[in-house]
């Protein structure tokens, strides 16, 4: 008697809970994202005010994912000037997907579906208003 007592109160504790719905948190547009800062870049320039407070809303991530093009490592290593200052967004929808995010203040992001990591580039002019620096121009001037 005991061990069937003993086995519907571990049901019924089992499923507690199972039929109330589950909260859906979503990120509203103006949602603000603050960078976090390291204290120097390489060369030991020391990180100012205004990087230190750069921030990005869902609305401005939503704009730099649709104007950046997908780039390599090469690319990124030669072209986009790394900054210590990122932007981590965790869980971020974009075209029907979730995506984590790690936006760097050199013009270039990470994005991670769960599966894949990819590289952005976000050189056009459009682009310049979102980030702290812009892509380098590897172009020989001829004068």
């Amino acid at each position: 008697m005991r061990l069937y007592l003993l086995t519907i109160l571990m049901f019924f504790i089992t499923c507690k809970g199972q039929d109330k719905e589950e909260k859906v948190v979503t990120k509203t547009k103006s949602e603000i994202h603050v960078a976090k800062c390291e204290n120097q870049y390489s060369t030991g320039q020391k990180v100012n005010e205004h990087e230190r407070n750069w921030s990005l809303s869902n609305d401005d991530i939503s704009q730099i994912l649709k104007l950046s093009s997908e780039i390599t490592e090469q690319d990124l290593h030669y072209t986009y000037p790394k900054t210590p200052c990122n932007i981590d967004v965790n869980n971020f929808s974009y075209n029907g997907r979730n995506y984590d995010l790690q936006i760097n203040g050199g013009s270039y992001l990470t994005t991670f579906d769960g599966k894949e990591t990819k590289i952005f580039g976000c050189d056009a002019r459009e682009c310049q208003k979102y980030f702290l620096m812009e892509k380098e121009d590897m172009e020989e001037k001829t004068s």
